[in-house]
């Protein structure tokens, strides 16, 4: 206790050691103190980086759906000028067809006109 007598108003004395140890845990709470506001700004980062992170999960999420409807509207298209390519192959072969018909009976009438005419 004779250490600790007070000097003036504004100053006292206190053991070394107690000195020290109070200087130690100030010190050590002033690292922790920044050590936690730069833990506080990783986390904040990470976080906004999981966000982004997210954001574009969700964009190529929408991208494929859309990639695979229109490979579904693709296929569609496909399979309509499959059928329109077999329509229009058997239009041809129904108009070849008509023709030949159109031949025979216009032989056919020019024949019966020779065999009439004579």
């Amino acid at each position: 206790m004779n250490s600790q007598t007070l000097l003036n108003d504004s100053t006292c004395c206190v053991p070394c050691i107690t000195l020290k140890k109070a200087l130690l845990l100030k010190n050590d709470y002033t690292y922790l103190k920044n050590q936690i506001g730069i833990t506080r700004d990783s986390v904040s980062v990470l976080m906004l980086i999981a966000l982004n992170q997210d954001t574009i999960i969700k964009t190529q999420h929408k991208q494929i759906i859309l990639f695979k409807q229109n490979e579904v509207n693709y296929k569609n298209l496909v399979i309509n000028k499959d059928e329109e390519i077999i329509l229009f192959k058997k239009e041809v072969k129904k108009q070849k067809r008509s023709k030949i018909i159109t031949y025979i009976v216009s032989g056919a009438c020019i024949v019966l006109s020779f065999i009439v005419a004579i």
